[in-house]
Formats: structure tokens, C-alpha cells, sequence
């Protein structure tokens, strides 16, 4: 697939704007904001969502995707020439997006970037980093989450239904498939496939039983909505493509006062 990385600021502007004609109460970025974690271009996205910010009033949640955290593949280009880059750390990356979720987060969990926030009225949300750790030799691709992590959710679930608001889950990596045999062809999308500890059937019953209904996602670079049942609750996996890939996707959504979520592409 080709990557539109020069076109992308002029992109990223005309997907701003265009998300301002919603009057967003919030707005959720599912990692991957940079091509490999340089820190000079986490700067240069949060300055641009921070300014959306205060022109809107709309609140940012972020979480981190596999390209943004300490990546050996870092660079600056100038036309054809490379020369490396400073990859941002998970302190970098709290920092740099300070106003993104992290500064007024209510509760933060087990892995450093883990976060929940309570993003407009009845609403909370829940941000998890589902990276494995990138090395100076390899950038992981696949990911997951921990028992540790579920732990908390479930934690978070309880807290934000005792003060009468709505679950939302982001993460970067997919909770679900999008087709058959998808954990075939693209394993390394779906949280916990590759993992033999914690397998993505416990991880998606784990999350049924927290009380997660729906989980927001990017990493694939394709659209797809899918669900599974565990007994008698469904949880849904919304896959949001990416700004850098044709056809240029991403989503608006709303909750109704009973919890009904309308999604559009």
C-alpha cells in the first residue's frame, strides 16, 4: 500500500476541518500519529490536535500505536536523504501529548501510557497501550493486552457505572478479526493472536465480563465493525482506517441517552 507521508499534513489539516462541522464533544485518535515514533513529528501532531482543541472545546484521547514509541526506524528526510531521528520514549510520548488525555485523567493503569478519562458528560473512556516494546534491532508489529491490564479494566468498568456513564475502550491494535481466517493473513493486527499466555479468546471473554460493549482500534488500515458473543453479551470491534492510506477514512459517532451508538464512515 503506499503511504501518502508527504501529502499528510495537508491531509491531517482537511480531516480537522472537516471534523470541526460536527461540533465533536471528543475525539479519538487510536495510535500510529507518526511514521516511526520521531518525536519532531509527535510535536507537530499534538500542536495541531491541542489547536483543534481549544478552537472546538472538544477533548483528545490518544493512545500509542507500534510506530510511535522508540522505534529504530526514526528518520528525518530531506527528499531521498535519511539521517536518524530521536524516537520518542513513553515519558516523551505523556508529555508531548499532556493535553491529550493524560494531564486530567482520573485514573491511570498498570503500563505507563494506560489512562481512563471522562471525556464528556455520562461518558468515559478508556485508553490502553497494547504495544509490545520496540528494541534498537526490531519494531514490533503485533500486540496485546495483559491479564493485568483486563484486571483494571474491569475495575474502571465498576467505577465509571457507579457514576452513570457509558464504557468506551481504545486501543491500537484490533481486539477481533474483520473476516474469516483474518487471524491467518494479518495475525499481527488482532490483540493477543501471537501471544501463548493470554490468548485473544480469553482476552475478548475477559473484556465481555468487565462490561466493554465496544473497543476502537486502528493499526490494520481498513474499516471493518465486527463482534463476538460471550453468553449473553456482544462486544464490538470498530477498525478505523488511516489518514496516510486511500480512501483518506475515519469515523463520527454518537451515544444516545440510553446507550445506543449510531457509526458512520
Amino acid at each position: 500500500e503506499c503511504k501518502l507521508l508527504r501529502e499528510s499534513p495537508d491531509i491531517f489539516a482537511a480531516a480537522l476541518e472537516r471534523t470541526r462541522e460536527y461540533n465533536p464533544d471528543f475525539l479519538i485518535v487510536c495510535g500510529d500519529m507518526t511514521k516511526d515514533g520521531e518525536i519532531i513529528s509527535h510535536q507537530y501532531v499534538a500542536e495541531k490536535l491541542n489547536e483543534f482543541s481549544e478552537k472546538t472545546g472538544a477533548r483528545i484521547l490518544v493512545v500509542p500505536g507500534n510506530h510511535d514509541l522508540t522505534n529504530p526506524h526514526s528518520f528525518r528526510y530531506d527528499g531521498a536523504t535519511s539521517t536518524p531521528e530521536p524516537s520518542a520514549s513513553e515519558t516523551d510520548f505523556e508529555e508531548i501529548y499532556a493535553q491529550c488525555g493524560y494531564c486530567d485523567a482520573v485514573a491511570r493503569g498498570p503500563r505507563k501510557l494506560d489512562y481512563m478519562s471522562y471525556p464528556a458528560d455520562g461518558i468515559a473512556f478508556i485508553g490502553l497501550d497494547s504495544n509490545e516494546q520496540n528494541t534498537p534491532d526490531n519494531a514490533a508489529v503485533q500486540g496485546g493486552l495483559t491479564k493485568a491490564q483486563t484486571v483494571w479494566v474491569a475495575e474502571m468498568v465498576k467505577q465509571a457505572h457507579a457514576d452513570n456513564r457509558y464504557v468506551i475502550m481504545g486501543m491500537h491494535h484490533n481486539l477481533l478479526g474483520f473476516y474469516n481466517n483474518a487471524s491467518l493473513i494479518r495475525g499481527a493486527d488482532i490483540a493477543n493472536e501471537k501471544y501463548d499466555d493470554y490468548t485473544n479468546g480469553q482476552l475478548v471473554t475477559d473484556l465481555c465480563n468487565a462490561g466493554i460493549d465496544i473497543v476502537f482500534s486502528g493499526h490494520s488500515h481498513m474499516q471493518s465493525i465486527t463482534s463476538e458473543k460471550r453468553d449473553e453479551r456482544e462486544i464490538f470491534s470498530v477498525v478505523t482506517s488511516s489518514l496516510v492510506n486511500l480512501p483518506l477514512a475515519y469515523r463520527t459517532g454518537s451515544i444516545s441517552k440510553n446507550g445506543l451508538m449510531t457509526i458512520q464512515s
